[in-house]
């Protein structure tokens, strides 16, 4: 049976370092002025608002 031989093809990839962009963002929202049939609610925070957005990004692509 004739001998298999493998020989692996270049890889561009691994480079040494990977690139990478990282952000956080943080928010509060809090009712400053309420609608006029609502005043009990200036002070409270809006429910529907992310406290906190992250992202992340390859920045060589």
């Amino acid at each position: 049976m004739p001998a298999i031989t493998f020989t692996p093809s270049p890889v561009p990839f691994p480079k040494k370092t990977l690139p990478l962009l990282c952000a956080l963002m943080l928010q509060k929202a809090i009712i400053v002025t309420p609608d006029p049939s609502a005043p009990a609610t200036r002070g409270q925070e809006i429910d529907h608002v992310p406290r906190s957005v992250s992202l992340a990004l390859r920045s060589d692509l």
